[in-house]
This record gives C-alpha cells, structure tokens and sequence, in this order.
C-alpha cells in the first residue's frame, strides 16, 4: 500500500493520562519504516507515579528539562496531520493525547485511527494475550526492543502492522475494512471516533439477547458499582462485543437489558 501510516506511542508517568512522558512515532511509507523519532516531555508537575517509572524507566530527572507538551506537539503535528494514525491500543494512546490537547486547550489535530489489537486478533488467533509484546513475540518469534519505551514501541507496532497487512494481502484501505470487520477511526477539531468493530460477512457471532445473559453466582461482587442494578450498553465497542460485557454484568451481579423502562427505574 503506499498511503502513508504513522504508528504512534504513548508512555505517561502516572495513572492520570495528561501526563505524558514520552511519545514516539515510526513512519511507513510504501511498506517501508522510512523514519523514527521520540521526545521526552516534562510531564504536569513532573510527577512520576513508581510503577509507571518501573515499566519505562523515565524519571522525573530524565524530563525535568525538557518542555512540555504543547512545544513537543508543535513537532508531532505535521507528521500526523491528515495521515493514518496506527496505535497498540489506540482507546489509550488518543485518550492520552486528547486529554493533553484538552488540558492545554489545544485545538484537535485531524487525521484518521486504526489500532493494531484487533488487526493482530484476526491475524493471530488464538493468543492468550494480545499485548503488544505478546503479539510481537508470536508474530515473529523473538523479543521486541526496549518495551514501553514509545519509539521502540510505535516501530514494533509498525512492524505488526505491515505483517498483518502482508499476511492478509491487503491492497487498499477498503481491504482493511471488509477483511478485518473494522470501521476506520478519525479525529478532527468537531469529532472523534475510535476504530470500532463492524458486522460483517465474517463476522458470524451468535445474537444472544440479554435477557438471555446467566451470570456466575460464584463471581458475584457486591461491592462493585453495577451490582444490583440495571445495565443497558449501546453503541459500538472497539476491543470487545456486547455480550461480552454484557456477561461481565450478569457474573458480577448485575441485570443486562436491552433497553430501559424508565417508569420501572423511577
């Protein structure tokens, strides 16, 4: 394909997703991983939470000279701004960065959104975890590099992007779409929508309806905020399907419906 992809990588330093650390990026054009950068930022405060530090190694002395976000997106703009945006995980990555945009009352970049967890899936079936170094280590039998550091990160999502295309013989965008179920995400200063999941030909998934729903008495927990109570999902759902969570509701003690009767609830 020769449409130009950029994979991106976020890393932050505490539980909060404003606090951005580090973000990396691996270009690919016709095929080919042609450029890769990453930048530090001084996260808000440049505080660090233990364990995020523990996963990447980026303390606060790393990022304690080094600028924040806004002069670091000025950077990142141009390579992302009308291009096909490829994140792990990409719910995590664009809630990091509009959380940061918003936080510093940026105006949203436009560009579109695909996530390689799905693409992987449908690809590489049958692993027992589909984080990213999971997928790397089954898609190509060997360790990926420096993980959670976000240039190493966004170059092995690259990677496993281009394989699953390879392997899958995609030619076009619309490929992409009709072979792996997905509606294509995109961002812009009005709108936003995640890659999500699509009915497809493929996509033969038995319609069970909630009432339908058995919950496992031995998961019951009442102490979770949906126990005991009514739960109507709607909407489409990027890294999983309804029934799903619908499942998750009825173990935990809760009542997946289809839809609401309000004069019930009131």
């Amino acid at each position: 394909m020769s449409c130009l992809f950029v994979a991106l990588d976020v890393e932050t330093a505490t539980y909060e997703r404003i606090s951005i650390c580090e973000i990396g990026i691996a270009i690919i054009n016709n095929g080919n991983i042609t450029e890769r950068r990453s930048w530090l930022i001084q996260p808000p405060n440049n505080k660090y939470e233990a364990f995020n530090s523990f996963l990447h190694g980026i303390r606060p002395d790393d990022t304690k000279d080094k600028p924040f976000f806004p002069e670091v997106w000025k950077e990142i703009y141009p390579y992302v701004q009308n291009k096909i945006v490829v994140c792990h995980n990409a719910a995590f990555d664009m809630g990091a960065i509009r959380d940061a945009l918003e936080h510093y009352d940026m105006e949203y970049p436009t560009f579109d959104i695909m996530c390689t967890i799905r693409l992987s899936k449908k690809t590489l079936p049958g692993l027992s975890c589909y984080s990213l170094d999971s997928v790397y280590r089954g898609m190509f039998d060997k360790k990926m590099n420096n993980h959670h550091r976000a240039c190493d990160d966004a170059v092995a999502c690259a990677e496993i992007l281009l394989e699953c295309l390879k392997r899958k013989n995609i030619i076009t965008l619309n490929d992409i779409e009709t072979e792996f179920a997905i509606k294509i995400g995109h961002i812009s200063h009005d709108s936003y929508c995640n890659q999500h999941a699509i009915k497809s030909a493929k996509n033969n998934r038995t319609n069970i309806k909630a009432t339908d729903i058995i919950g496992d008495s031995q998961k019951q927990d009442p102490d979770n905020y949906f126990y005991a109570k009514l739960v109507c999902f709607t909407g489409a759902f990027s890294f999983c399907y309804r029934k799903e969570l619908q499942q998750y509701i009825a173990d935990i003690g809760g009542t997946p419906v289809r839809r609401f009767n309000w004069q019930v609830q009131n």
